[in-house]
């Protein structure tokens, strides 16, 4: 793993590979942390599994809007699914909706898909679970680091438990990070 301690995998398929399921059970082996976005398409994962979002040994991170609800997608005005779900796979919940990130900075050019001119440095509204898992990632990957003197950093790191338990598959660990 090149020195990992943690891997975030913002990728969803519905088929297992079994060299990516080896790669991971490796990755555990070795004491990294595996991270998985949960996927967009407002699935019952209970039901119809994605990959490796439902694979041993991964933290799966579904995804929450702002009032700590499922996090539903639209695009252009339409419902476009939404995060998936499910008791077997989610160990976590981030936030997946309206996410400010930075942009494709091209002037000249517009977005192949929406259209839009690529002239900022920030965009706002990015939305999928693959926003989700990465929060995860690094809120995981904050107590391992030392930041002392560092004062800008989040001072706290708590894992606070909400029953959430039609998104987690663990009911005693199941719940939301928050860093301040």
């Amino acid at each position: 793993a090149n020195g990992a301690d943690i891997i975030n995998l913002s990728f969803v398929g519905a088929d297992l590979d079994p060299f990516l399921a080896l790669a991971i059970n490796d990755a555990y082996a070795a004491g990294i942390l595996v991270v998985a976005a949960a996927g967009n398409d407002l699935l019952d994962l209970d039901e119809s599994p994605v990959y490796p979002a439902c694979l041993q040994h991964v933290l799966t991170v579904g995804g929450v809007d702002s009032q700590n609800h499922l996090a539903l997608f639209t695009s252009q005005g339409e419902a476009a699914g939404g995060s998936n779900y499910g008791t077997a796979c989610i160990d976590i919940v981030a936030p997946a909706k309206d996410i400010f990130s930075l942009g494709v900075y091209e002037p000249s050019k517009t977005h192949p898909v929406t259209g839009v001119r690529l002239d900022d440095y920030y965009l706002g509204g990015w939305s999928g679970t693959s926003f989700a898992s990465p929060i995860i990632a690094g809120a995981a990957a904050y107590p391992r680091e030392d930041v002392s003197g560092l004062n800008f950093l989040p001072r706290h790191f708590t894992l606070d438990v909400d029953l959430l338990h039609a998104l987690c598959k663990h009911s005693i660990e199941q719940g939301q990070v928050f860093l301040f």
